[in-house]
């Protein structure tokens, strides 16, 4: 909406305008009051128009019987007298000339004035479309508007759930961090006691899958049971270099950037802590899925759907709590920053991992054969 005054742009239903103080609401009452009044003028127009066609019937109803009287007055002179015949054919024609020249000069006033009148419709029937293309733009740009508010609407309430989520993961990395701080400082100093749990933890969850998977694998070939139990420990400690591996890497990356002045027993420590965990994630992804994340692929070269979708999970829970663990050591302006950089260094340490492994795997095959 503008103001007819100034020709600002205001808000719709206001009663004055905020720039220049113009009473709107005075300006449209009036505009509708000329609306009443040209409607009026229209109505007598009509009628004016409906009394002057009604007229003109008149006239020639009055001229036709005119007519008529006079020519048969011309009949009852013809028997009367030629002489007298011929005057009053003359005086009937120049009668009848005046008559006709009264009759085309009458039509012609009326005509020119219903002309006129039609030309002042039509006037006024243009500045009527006018008006309503204007009230159509105006409707259409309301229209559009409402569209941009409403999809700027939908991604702001995503925006808002996306916040809230990022909310309860800042709150629950937080709790992590506030329950494992004392044992981690107890295992950076040296004085912790868990150390060997998480050790054997750790070994355990990997043999298990790892023996499983390898048993499987060699069964077919014509392997010694020594020679397969060394193959089966090497395809464990290439499970626990590939589990270590993220965490490590993702650590040493963050050093350079966001975590500066990273001591070491910092960095063994957390990748001690993530190593456990993603182990347990990994035996537990064995026992409830048969899965066996990377070494599948090393051996058989599997690429299913289960496979690929539990290691990205897995990965993703790995670096979440890498952050958790790493709580006080950044800044929160650079959240999203140092998770991102979690992520890509933990997923290209895996992709390394597989890749380095599974030529060492049939390397060590071919020798013992």
């Amino acid at each position: 909406m503008y103001c007819p005054n100034c020709g600002k742009k205001i808000p719709s239903k206001s009663k004055f305008c905020p720039m220049c103080g113009f009473n709107i609401k005075e300006f449209f009452d009036s505009a509708l009051n000329d609306n009443e009044d040209i409607d009026l003028e229209e109505s007598k127009v009509k009628n004016t128009e409906n009394t002057k066609i009604e007229d003109i019937e008149k006239n020639n109803i009055d001229e036709l019987n005119n007519k008529e009287k006079t020519t048969s007055n011309r009949l009852e002179d013809l028997f009367v007298s030629k002489e007298d015949s011929k005057e009053v054919v003359e005086d009937n024609n120049e009668e009848s000339k005046n008559i006709d020249y009264e009759e085309d000069y009458g039509s012609t006033r009326i005509v020119s004035d219903l002309f006129k009148e039609t030309n002042s419709k039509d006037t006024e029937d243009n500045s009527v479309d006018n008006n309503n293309i204007e009230n159509n733009n105006t409707e259409t740009s309301t229209e559009t508007n409402t569209e941009k508010r409403s999809f700027k609407e939908y991604i702001n309430v995503i925006k808002e759930y996306t916040n809230k989520i990022i909310f309860q993961i800042k709150k629950s990395q937080e709790f992590i961090y506030n329950k494992t701080q004392k044992s981690m400082q107890q295992m950076v100093l040296g004085e912790s006691k868990y150390l060997n749990l998480f050790i054997i933890l750790t070994t355990i969850a990997l043999i298990i899958p790892t023996f499983s998977i390898v048993r499987v694998f060699l069964a077919g070939k014509t392997v010694g049971k020594f020679i397969g139990f060394i193959i089966m420990l090497l395809g464990t400690i290439l499970n626990l270099c590939i589990t270590a591996a993220g965490p490590l890497v993702s650590l040493k990356a963050l050093s350079f950037n966001y975590v500066p002045n990273m001591d070491k027993a910092s960095i063994k420590t957390i990748t001690i802590y993530t190593t456990t965990l993603i182990s347990i994630l990994k035996l537990l992804a064995y026992f409830l899925g048969n899965i066996v994340i990377s070494m599948q692929i090393i051996l058989y070269d599997q690429f299913s759907f289960r496979i690929i979708l539990t290691t990205i999970i897995i990965l993703l829970i790995e670096a979440f709590f890498i952050q958790a663990l790493l709580w006080n050591k950044f800044k929160k302006d650079n959240y999203l920053k140092v998770f991102s950089t979690i992520i890509i260094s933990v997923i290209i340490a895996e992709l390394l991992s597989v890749l380095i492994s599974k030529p060492i795997i049939f390397i060590l095959l071919d020798i013992v054969k």
